[in-house]
Formats: structure tokens, C-alpha cells, sequence
């Protein structure tokens, strides 16, 4: 069988995208199921855009190991429903207070907080609901879904992305008083805030496509260092992009004394270590070979966005 090792990320990335939005069209009901203002919201957030990153990682882990990519939406779709839930939630005025997301309004500006609060639980639970269901409608078995269901709750609970969030919290608040903040606390707070969700999604795409376990801690380990990547990105564009770039607001980490790759290391250095950073992460699919170059040219997506 003849095999495209070096077929354009854009085409891949927009087939997935394509994919994965159909999908989750079909997952999620329509807006005027009752109740329709929940249901409103919940596709409002969806739907706003967005780039589809961690669900097509899981595609493309799966694509990597030769599994079978029909299988692998559900699992990708779910990630992406994670995922929003947890924007809705970081938008509260209680946590980031942020007005714009995707650039559109944000979802407690649409619908007012305690909509927007159960759109995010109804995201969750909705993802969980398919996944636990992936046996029945995919050709996935039950103990392979039980192990992504595990790998997908553990990445984003308490020791990981709500645990990272609390941390982030808690590192602003101590903004100017910690003096012995350092790059490892600011790796360990991304390391579960964003890394997480973005390995499990690494995971799920080997789990599907049934690798073994040598390789399925291969690209996790890669998974962690792309996640990482994509917050030292998303810090500097904080800093450089402008509103309609970002499709969010800029500069608000700086106002708030937040604790990211800029404010620890000032543009120039953070830059310089973003770089370095992106080679060790490429360095990390060389035991893949020509295989991986999909994700190699993915990592040198992820390091030079514009949003």
C-alpha cells in the first residue's frame, strides 16, 4: 500500500476539522430541543470556531498507528465537547471575566452566567455519555473504551486541568508576593492546565487504533511536550496579536500580574525557549520515523499561529 508521507497538514487538518464538526453536529441536539435555551447555549460554544487542535490530534495519533479513523470521531468529538466546556467556565467573570471568545461574545454574555454554567456541565456530561456509548456505536471494545474513558476523565479533573486552573488561580493571586515562583511551577501548572487534555487526546487517537504500549507512551510523551508548546505560543501571542487576531482579548494575563512564559522569562526569552522547546518536541517523534511527519509539521503549526 502506498503511503503520502508528505501530504499537506492544511488538507489533513481541514478534513478532520470538516469531520469532527459533522460529527458533532449529529452528536449534540438541536437548538430547539427542550430545554432550548440550554441546548442554545451548548451549540452557541460549539460552534463559535475554533481550530479543532486536540480532537484532530486524536485523529491523527489514530492515523499514525493505522486505526481506523470512523472509530476514532466519537473519541475526538468528545475531547473537543471537554474542551469547550472548560472555555465556558475559564470565560466566568469568576475566573478569566472575559467578554470575547472566538471572537464572539462569550457564553455568560450571550445567555447570562447560570445558563452558561450548565451549558459547560451539559458539555461534559455529553461527552462522557458518548464515549461510555462507544462500544455500541463503533467497533471499539469495551475494555479499550473503558481505558479511554480513564485517560480522558483522569486528564481533566482534579490533579490535571481543573487542577491546573486552580493553580493558575492561586499563582495570580500571589502575583508579587511568591518570590520563589520558577519555570518548573510554571511548567507544572501547563503541564496539567493544557498539556493534559492535549496528551489524553494523543492517547485516545492510540488507544482506538490499538498500539501497543510502548508507542502509546511514546506520543504521550510527545502529546505533553505539544501541549506545553501551545501555551508558551499562547502566552506570547497574548502579549503581540492584536483583538481580531486572537479573536479574544489581549493583554489581559499582563493586566492581571498572571504568571506565564512572558511575565517569568520578558518576549525575547520566551521566544528564544519556544523555539527551543518546539525542537526537543520534534526530537520526540523520531523513533516514528517518516510516519510522523504529519504531527512533526502539526508541532511547527502549533509553535508559529497567529491565533
Amino acid at each position: 500500500m502506498y503511503i503520502d508521507y508528505n501530504e499537506s497538514l492544511t488538507e489533513v487538518m481541514k478534513d478532520f476539522k470538516n469531520a469532527v464538526d459533522k460529527h458533532l453536529d449529529h452528536l449534540l441536539p438541536p437548538e430547539k430541543t427542550m430545554p432550548a435555551k440550554l441546548h442554545e447555549a451548548m451549540r452557541y460554544s460549539v460552534f463559535a470556531g475554533g481550530k479543532r487542535i486536540r480532537p484532530i490530534i486524536t485523529m491523527l495519533s489514530c492515523k499514525l498507528f493505522s486505526g481506523n479513523l470512523e472509530d476514532a470521531l466519537p473519541v475526538a468529538s468528545a475531547i473537543e465537547l471537554i474542551h469547550t466546556y472548560s472555555l465556558i467556565h475559564d470565560d466566568l467573570p469568576a475566573m478569566d471575566n472575559d467578554d470575547l471568545r472566538r471572537g464572539k461574545p462569550t457564553s455568560h454574555k450571550v445567555y447570562g452566567e447560570a445558563v452558561a454554567i450548565l451549558a459547560g456541565d451539559a458539555l461534559l456530561t455529553r461527552a462522557f455519555e458518548i464515549l461510555a456509548k462507544a462500544p455500541k456505536t463503533t467497533s471499539i471494545k469495551p475494555d479499550v473504551a473503558n481505558l479511554i474513558i480513564e485517560t480522558i476523565a483522569g486528564a481533566s479533573g482534579h490533579l490535571s486541568m481543573i487542577g491546573g486552573q486552580v493553580m493558575d488561580i492561586m499563582s495570580e493571586a500571589a502575583a508579587g508576593t511568591e518570590k520563589n515562583i520558577t519555570e518548573l511551577v510554571l511548567f507544572e501548572i501547563h503541564k496539567r492546565k493544557t498539556a493534559a487534555l492535549i496528551a489524553a487526546a494523543a492517547k485516545a487517537g492510540a488507544f482506538v487504533a490499538k498500539a501497543g504500549i510502548r508507542d502509546v507512551n511514546l506520543i504521550e510523551d510527545f502529546a505533553v511536550g505539544l501541549g506545553l508548546l501551545f501555551q508558551m505560543a499562547d502566552d506570547i501571542l497574548d502579549h503581540t496579536a492584536s483583538r481580531e487576531e486572537l479573536g479574544k482579548t489581549p493583554g489581559k494575563d499582563g493586566a492581571k500580574n498572571k504568571l506565564t512564559f512572558i511575565s517569568l522569562f520578558g518576549p525575547d526569552m520566551a521566544r528564544q525557549k519556544m523555539t527551543e522547546f518546539k525542537q526537543k518536541t520534534i526530537s520526540l517523534l523520531e523513533p516514528f520515523g517518516e510516519k510522523a511527519n504529519l504531527l512533526r509539521r502539526l508541532t511547527e503549526y502549533v509553535a508559529s499561529r497567529s491565533n
